[in-house]
Formats: C-alpha cells, structure tokens, sequence
C-alpha cells in the first residue's frame, strides 16, 4: 500500500472572508424568558426573540457568538442580559445592547463527563446554575467563575442537579435524590456542611423533584407524583395531582402554574384546574402572561402563544430537523437536505433564496419521511429513500419508483420494503442505483433514458443477496464506483452496452488491495478524474480508476485513522473531507492541510459532519452535522465561460510579513497570469489553480517582494485568444 506523507500547513488562502452561516431548526425548544418587548426561546438549535409588536423574530448562534447551539437553560437578569446554559456547559451571556456573546467555559473545559446546564437563577450580582454535576456560582457584573459546589450534605458527589433557586436568602437545589438546602449563614457553598439533605424517601411516592417554589408561605416540591408541601421540618403533604409527573411551575398573583408533558393547571387551593392541554406538542417551559396568555415552550412546536382559547404556533422559518443526513445543491443554488432512516427521516428539506421549505408525506407526494441519500444532476434532484424506493424532483413534481411500479425487489422480511442505498448519473444522463439488502441478487440497477429498469447480478467478483450497499459515484469513464458494508469496494462499467452483459467490467477492491478499510464511508470524484475514498480508517485515492488494478489506492497518510465520513471536491479541485472530529480541507493532491474547522474554532455545531455540499456557482460550501447545518463562503467558485473584467482585491495590496495574498477574480478555466510593471516589465507568471479565481503572494519570478507600485494584471487562455486585464496598487512594508 502506497503511503502519501503531508504537511499540516494552514494557508492564509483557505477562507479568507470567513463568512459563516448557520441552519438550524428552531422547533425543539426548551427555555422561555419574557422581556419588555417579547420573549426569548432556548431550542436545540440555537435561541430567538419574537417581538410581539413586530413579530419580528432575531436569532443568536455561533457566528455571533453563541458556545454552543444545543441550549439547555436560559433566564434575564436585571440588566436584561440572557444567561443560556448549553448541553456541553458553556454558560453564554447576551448583552442585549451590545449583541454580543460572552462565555464561561469553566464547566465546559472541566474533567467532568456530563457537563450539562439544567437551570440559571439570577439576582443581583448573583448567578447560579444547576448542572448535572453540581452548582456554580458565578458574579453576574464581572462574569468571574466564584466556585462549584459538587457536594451538597450527604447527597453523593457530583449528582445531578435538576433546579438552583434562591428562596428567603437561602439557595434551594432540586436533585433526583432530594432537596439540598443551604444552612442559615453558610457562605461557603462548595463546603458538603453547608447543607442540609432532604432525603427523597422522605417524600411519600416521589422519586424525583423537578423544581421547588413557596407558595402560601410553604416550600412547595414539584415531583413526579404530583405537588408537595413542607407541613412541618423534613414532613411532607400531596398537595395536589397524585400521580402526574410534574415538570415546571411558577406563581403569579398568589396562584400556583404547573405543567405535565401535555398539560398546565391552575391550583389556587389544593384544587388544579387544567386550563391548556397542548395535544401531541410536549410541554418544556411556559409563563403565565398577563390576562392568564399562556406562553409555551414545545418540544417538537417551537413557541405556542395560547391566548382567548387559540394557540399559535411561532418559530423561525427553517428546516424541520437538525439532522442533516445527506446534502446537495442543484444548478439553481437550491440546497436539498435528505433526513435520515427510519424514524429519524423527517421528510425532505429545499433552501431557497426565500427561506426553507420542507416537504413532508403524505401531503407532498413522497411515499416517507425516510430520506438519507440526495444527490442533484442541473435542475433534476434525486433521493434516496429507506424502504421506499427511489424519488426524482423534476419540474416541481416528485416522480418515485419503487416495487408498486417496478419489478425490484426489496429485503427478506419484506420484499415490498426497498431500500435504496444511493443514487447517481451517468454521462449520458441514465440514473444508477443501489437496492441495498435485496434478496434479489441484483444489487446495481439503472433507470435508462427509456424510462426502462435494468438489474445487474454479481457472480465474479459475488455479491450475495441481503447484503447492506451504501455508496456510489460514477466517474468520468461511466465505471459505477459502490461499496458493499464491510466488503470494500465494487466497480462496475457496462461499456455503454445496457443489452450486452458479455463485455461487462467487473471488479472488487478490498483492504488486501490497499485500501485503509473494508467500511466504505464516503466516495467522490475530482476535477482530474481521481476517485477518493473514505473509510471508518482513512482516506484513500485511486489515480487512474480507468485501470484500478494497475496500482493499490494510496493512503493519504495525514488523515490516517481518522474516521471519514464526506468527501467533496470544491471549484479549485480541493477537497473538503468530513470526519467525527470536524472538517479538514486538502490541496488539490490532497497533500497539504489548508484548514481544519471544529465546533472550538468556528460555528461548526458539531464535530460530526455527515455530509457536505458545495455550490460552484458561489463558492458556498455546506456542512451537514447531527445538530444542524453550517455554510462558509469561499473563493472556489467555477469558471467564468470566458472573460468579461478581472478585478483583484484587497486594493490595495499591502505586502508584509503576514502572507498576505491577492485574490484575482473572474478568470476562466486554465487561466495563465502575468503579473508586470507599469513599464511592461514581467513581474511574476503563474497559472490559476483552476475556478474563477487565482492567488498571487506579491512576490517576483525570482521570489523577492515586489516595489510598491501599479502593477498590471495580464489574464489569457492557454491558447492565447482571449485576454482580460486588471490593475493593482501595491504597498509594500
């Protein structure tokens, strides 16, 4: 096996805008807090403010600032600032004014397993949060991290703790064990004697406690077998709702709000009064407004305004899920997303220059939800779908074939059920597929331009029937590329022939051949007709796929062991290769690292990307994760057909010690660059590395920087017979 040794090297040319966007759904949201002007809601993807007079919605996220988009806690405090706890426990703060984030990384950057923010409390200066270790305590004017306190009484070290509340000065913990109550005048709260234990066996038929108030002058428990009441020292009364799992609660007016998954009541007494049954919307967080309006934080609806006994239903406009399985862009600049499998598959997501818009079965003409593999050829979209067959978008219509209006054949269990593990074109327009787990035998298939099925049986090299296939891509000889789980890979071409199956080239590679793994993760082909290959153990490339066996794939040896998950290859020819540990862009050779982006170093919402898709028309490239999708705007935009005016940027082009390079934009493909004096010197020569664009360093042939000066910019074909022209002011330093 060949091995290519590379460079870690981070070029200032990787991104030099760095303009990021985030896509999230806003839909699962769990934390509500009202301000004077609206209310802000903390989701799964980020936090928004709706504004009641304006119904204007404003979004915070990681490219402004946000740690993290996986919020968990949020509350005001008196500054009208927004605490919001997140899944990995970074604690951000909102400085309405200023719209910028803080954040405390303390917890986040703590040896904890489980870091997660359950609750915020603020009062004055005083912030607490309640994580699924402890309680820190944090000043809210200076934002200093005082301490932690992960032992509280005889409770066991770092329990988790539901709830932190402030009640006549003392500070009130709620855990799945008990109540832990700061002692009168202890001040050192990370001291275990600083509490007093109230064990949960103390609370007849409770098991945990959620949140803890006073009403009526009683401390009051919200459990999972109803309200409790403190009657005297360490003795507890049901107040109300025996046997319903309570989740929030607050007081206005003297009366007690608490909810269940589906339900709000009103107990006065020790009476409850439903007044709002959310139906299938599961219940997070809500506020009693003004004149009994109801404000609900959904699980699955985003905001529910409930007022005069109707409700509305408010989120950001965005895709239904975070969950970006599968993406692509079609000629358009349409971003299609794909879902995921089974019960994951939430139908089939379309951004638009106006917005999302999602499509769902049955009222979209799709036969399920259950969408994991997309793929786009110009203006036509195809989709994969799991137990369903296979789905064409074409002239706003979808087209699906499956075993209602084919002869394939599905999975042993259920040969209705067809799973199609991908989907792709050819050269002349005909559409391949893989029937994943078919019993069928004939795992390769095609729709022709005849609208016919073809299937194909594997013999030599065998593929047996109910084997799980899962990723193809056609090269630019029509060879299909598709990898069979834990087999390796497979590579079929008919040689133009659909009818005669005698001249048919088949083959297998597999770890013995070279490549790093037998797992397929991911194949793409590049700009130069090479095929790259990623593993659960790297990445491989194939040179020549025209004769595969002629040489063993070759191990991109900087990216060994890491588990690839994406490969796409951008308008430059670089490649932008997606792991579980974030998203690394390679040279054209795949030789040198130009960039590696985390969910720490940029709004990445997670390190887990499963698909990219990049737009050649704009440079934009789109990264799918499990928690959302991200775009970074880059310069690897494709061709221009021929040329119309060149222009360079920055102007000027200040060279000094920091790298700095000149874009030159509006070239076509293959373009050769002279870079001379004003006299008509020759300067520099270089070619475009490909796409629109192309990169000079300001230095001369004989790698000295140039004068500051005017400097011309000479861009022709490698014929010669178109030419374009530009000028630079240079400042040298």
């Amino acid at each position: 096996m060949k091995k290519i040794f590379f460079a870690l090297i981070i070029l200032s040319l990787a991104v030099t805008a760095q303009e990021w966007q985030s896509y999230t759904s806003m839909r699962n949201s769990n934390g509500l807090a009202l301000d004077q002007n609206g209310i802000w809601v903390s989701t799964n993807g980020g936090i928004f403010h709706y504004n009641f007079s304006t119904n204007e919605f404003q979004k915070v996220m990681k490219e402004q600032g946000l740690g993290s988009h996986n919020t968990t806690a949020l509350n005001l405090d008196e500054n009208g600032n927004v605490w919001i706890g997140t899944l990995e426990g970074i604690i951000n703060i909102y400085n309405q004014n200023a719209k910028e984030v803080e954040n405390i990384n303390e917890i986040f950057n703590s040896d904890k397993t489980d870091k997660r923010i359950n609750s915020i409390y603020t009062s004055g200066d005083t912030v607490l949060a309640a994580s699924n270790f402890g309680i820190s305590l944090i000043n809210a004017n200076t934002l200093a991290f005082r301490e932690t306190a992960s032992k509280l009484g005889n409770f066991q070290t770092d329990f988790k703790v539901n709830y932190v509340t402030k009640i006549d000065g003392r500070i009130y913990a709620c855990l799945d064990a008990g109540l832990a109550v700061q002692k009168i005048n202890s001040n050192n709260i990370a001291a275990p004697e600083s509490w007093n234990s109230i064990s949960i066996n103390s609370v007849p038929g409770a098991n945990t406690i959620s949140q803890v108030l006073k009403f009526n002058n009683k401390i009051t428990l919200l459990t999972n077998n109803g309200v409790y009441q403190e009657i005297t020292n360490g003795t507890w009364s049901l107040l109300a709702l025996d046997d319903t799992e309570l989740r929030k609660g607050m007081i206005k007016n003297n009366i007690l709000y608490v909810s269940s998954l589906t339900n709000i009541y009103k107990i006065e007494n020790s009476s409850p009064v439903s007044i709002y049954n959310s139906g299938s919307n599961q219940i997070a967080d809500f506020i009693i407004g003004e004149n009994e309006a109801i404000y609900v934080a959904s699980a699955n609806s985003g905001l529910i305004i409930h007022t005069d006994g109707n409700s509305e239903f408010i989120y950001p406009n965005g895709p239904v899920t975070n969950l970006f399985s599968s993406v692509t862009v079609d000629d358009n600049s349409n971003v299609w997303v794909g879902s995921g499998t089974d019960v994951s598959g939430r139908g089939i997501f379309r951004l638009t220059q106006n917005g999302w818009i999602n499509y769902t079965a049955p009222n979209d003409n799709i036969p399920s939800n259950s969408f994991h593999k997309v793929f786009s050829e110009g203006n036509k979209v195809f989709f994969a779908n799991w137990g369903f067959g296979f789905t064409i978008f074409e002239n706003d219509e979808f087209t699906t074939y499956n075993t209602t209006n084919t002869d394939l054949i599905g999975v042993q269990q259920n040969t209705n059920f067809l799973v199609i593990g991908d989907v792709h074109t050819d050269n002349n327009g005909n559409v391949w597929f893989i029937n994943s787990e078919t019993i069928s035998r004939k795992p390769l298939a095609v729709l022709t331009n005849n609208n016919e099925i073809i299937q194909f049986e594997f013999n030599n090299p065998r593929i047996n029937a109910g084997v799980k296939l899962e990723h193809l891509v056609v090269d630019q000889y029509d060879t299909k590329w598709f990898s069979v789980r834990d087999e390796g890979l497979y590579y079929f071409n008919e040689q133009n022939t659909l009818s005669n199956l005698n001249d048919d080239f088949v083959g297998r590679l597999s770890s013995s051949n070279g490549l790093n793994s037998n797992l397929i993760t991911s194949l793409a082909v590049d700009n130069r007709g090479e095929l790259w290959i990623g593993t659960s153990q790297g990445l491989n490339v194939i040179y020549s796929p025209n004769s595969p066996t002629s040489r063993a794939p070759a191990n991109i040896f900087g990216l060994r062991a890491q588990s690839i998950t994406a490969i796409e290859v951008d308008a430059l020819n670089r490649k932008w290769v997606g792991t579980t540990n974030g998203v690394y862009l390679l040279s054209s050779d795949g030789l040198t690292v130009i960039a590696q982006y985390t969910e720490r170093n940029s709004p990445l919402p997670s390190n887990i990307i499963k698909s990219i898709a990049i737009d050649d028309n704009t440079g934009i490239v789109y990264f799918g994760t499990d928690f959302g999708l991200t775009s970074l705007k880059t310069e690897a935009v494709k061709p221009k057909p021929s040329f119309t005016t060149i222009f360079s940027y920055p102007n000027p082009f200040i060279i000094d010690n920091n790298n700095n390079m000149l874009t030159i934009e509006g070239l076509i493909k293959d373009s050769q660059i002279k870079i001379l004096s004003v006299s008509g010197k020759l300067v520099a020569e270089f070619n475009s590395p490909g796409g629109n664009v192309a990169f000079w360093n300001g230095l001369d042939s004989d790698g000295k920087k140039v004068s500051s000066g005017v400097y011309l910019i000479v861009a022709y074909d490698s014929e010669g017979n178109e030419v374009a022209t530009g000028k630079v002011a240079v400042l040298r330093k």
